[in-house]
C-alpha cells in the first residue's frame, strides 16, 4: 500500500496539468495557474516519497 502513494501523487500531477491546459483554452487563467503549482508540489512530492518509501 505504501508503495502506491507516489503513483497516486503521478497520477494527481498529470491530472492537474491536464485540466490546466483546460483552463487555459478557455482563457481562464488564475485557476490554470493554480493547478500548475499543484502539479509542481505533486511532482516534488512524488520523487520525495518515492525516495523515501524505497529505503
Amino acid at each position: 500500500m505504501r508503495k502506491m502513494i507516489p503513483s497516486a501523487l503521478t497520477l494527481a500531477n498529470l491530472l492537474s496539468g491536464f485540466l490546466a491546459v483546460l483552463f487555459i483554452f478557455k482563457n481562464e487563467l488564475v485557476p490554470a495557474i493554480c493547478l500548475i503549482s499543484l502539479g509542481l508540489l505533486c511532482d516534488f512530492f512524488d520523487g520525495y516519497c518515492a525516495c523515501k518509501l524505497d529505503k
